[in-house]
């Protein structure tokens, strides 16, 4: 040929590494048939980590399976803070059922006019929290600074916390 190269790049990975085979990264959330966490009826797992989803990010754990070890996490709530810390508002959760599309998970109005979506990214997974329109402010005290959304992570075994 004639002694050019090229090369491309790309801003997130696009293939990951299985047992010494490359494969390219795909976000589609599947139903989960991969015998892991049968509980989980959602997966993805074509890609360096595997996600497993519930029908309820409230009343049940959110996997993800790492080369170094499994995390789990949960929904626990969500409040509003004053400017002090104290909680001045709880939100009342509803047993929203997971809606998939594509690469992301939705649990529509989980909380009042609050949707919670989780999205497949290639280096890893993005949480958004929709508030749908202002009526998921209407019953906040005027006293109300912050909104929170409280999260249980468990890190997997020999992780520690680091403060940087």
């Amino acid at each position: 040929p004639d002694g050019s190269f090229s090369m491309y790049t790309a801003a997130a990975s696009v293939h990951y590494n299985e047992g010494g085979d490359w494969k390219e990264i795909d976000l589609t959330v599947h139903p989960n048939t991969s015998g892991v966490h049968s509980s989980n009826p959602y997966y993805n797992g074509d890609n360096s980590f595997k996600t497993y989803y519930p029908q309820n990010p409230m009343s049940g754990k959110i996997f993800t399976k790492l080369n170094e070890g499994e995390m789990s996490e949960t929904l626990q709530s969500m409040y509003a803070e004053d400017q002090n810390g104290n909680i001045v508002y709880q939100y009342t959760a509803s047993a929203s059922q997971a809606a998939v599309y594509n690469s992301s998970v939705a649990y529509n109005n989980i909380f009042p006019f609050t949707n919670v979506r989780y999205s497949q990214q290639n280096d890893g997974r993005k949480l958004d929290v929709v508030l749908q329109n202002s009526q998921c402010l209407n019953n906040l005290p005027a006293s109300a600074k912050y909104i929170v959304l409280k999260e249980k992570i468990q890190i997997p075994s020999g992780y520690k916390i680091v403060n940087m």
